[in-house]
């Protein structure tokens, strides 16, 4: 990449807009260069960095992959059409995946390897590669014995496992790694983002771990739950689903201090309370006619609706951050 400016200061974006832009925290985007470069942006006369459309779309592409399970050190060897072409293959996964190829996994850990040597597994598209007692014994039979998935047990997970876990992903080159552990912080949980980790806490069955990873990798359609389909039809004529929270649920969400310094819980609880109250405004509504009571009704199921939309984005955000609701 030619490094001298060919263009206008004013044609470049600084790295505060590209991290806005891509959504790549600004240390994340100099550890990527640093390390990876994966991009080589130019330095005006002060030394700043200065971006140009193919930076910021490199970065776009690969900060996609990277969320979907990819190591950024991969990702960042990609040109701008290699990387496209993989994150094609991600929108066509379930497309791929109606040739029910067989899914492969390793094992590592003595209880788990005990569990799947003497359960019956349910599912028939599964092949068990190997079952191994300590880390090393898999990594001595690499890459000839590569699998689709690998399974690695914890009985306490530990921030100090996080690289090691991350390491061993990599150089066993799975799509999805699945940590089972007896006991954990949130804080390490919160480490393994992203489609390519999948945390568990023993005790855990076989059958119902492989059922957890054939629906993590879309090869398992699962049952969604009311209301929870990906195109919702409503009818705002309709009256309105049941409150799923409760108002103390929902003060009490809208009160908590994430460890993560995400506010979503408190903010999506402050939008649903304030719905509910319009929600029960509409109801009370003087009515002088029957246009005025159908208007009214009409904007209370409305607004019910919208309450449940935010419910589900609520749920969705609970289970992602662990939280346990007060009874």
């Amino acid at each position: 990449m030619n490094n001298s400016l060919t263009n206008s200061e004013n044609n470049k974006i600084k790295i505060n807009a590209v991290s806005q832009i891509t959504g790549i925290p600004v240390d994340t985007l100099r550890a990527w260069e640093r390390r990876y470069e994966i991009v080589k942006p130019v330095r005006n006369d002060g030394s700043r960095r200065l971006y140009s459309d193919t930076d910021i779309e490199t970065l776009t592409l690969a900060k996609l992959l990277v969320d979907r399970g990819h190591a950024i050190s991969s990702v960042a060897k990609l040109n701008i059409k290699e990387l496209k072409d993989l994150l094609a293959l991600h929108e066509n996964k379930k497309e791929l995946n109606e040739f029910k190829k067989p899914i492969s996994i390793n094992i590592v850990g003595n209880v788990l390897s005990t569990k799947f040597k003497y359960q019956k597994i349910n599912y028939p598209d599964i092949q068990f590669l190997g079952s191994f007692n300590y880390e090393h014994e898999l990594r001595s039979q690499l890459p000839s014995l590569r699998a689709d998935v690998l399974i690695i047990e914890y009985a306490s997970l530990q921030k100090d496992h996080v690289n090691e876990i991350k390491r061993l992903a990599d150089d066993a080159d799975v799509d999805l790694v699945v940590i089972v552990y007896g006991f954990t912080a949130q804080h390490v949980k919160n480490k393994f983002k992203g489609n390519r980790f999948l945390l568990r806490q023993a005790p855990i069955e076989p059958n119902v771990l492989v059922e957890n990873i054939l629906t993590n990798l879309n090869v398992l359609s699962t049952d969604k739950k009311e209301g929870e389909n990906d195109t919702l039809e409503i009818n705002l004529k309709s009256n309105a689903p049941r409150l799923k929270y409760t108002k103390t649920n929902l003060a009490f969400l809208a009160s908590l201090e994430s460890p993560l310094k995400c506010e979503c819980p408190q903010h999506i609880s402050d939008l649903i309370l304030s719905l509910n109250r319009f929600e029960e405004y509409s109801a009370d509504c003087e009515n002088k006619n029957d246009e005025d009571a159908e208007i009214h009704e009409f904007l209370k199921n409305t607004t019910g609706h919208s309450r449940r939309l935010l419910e589900i984005a609520l749920n969705r955000v609970i289970e992602h951050e662990n939280i346990e609701l007060l009874e």
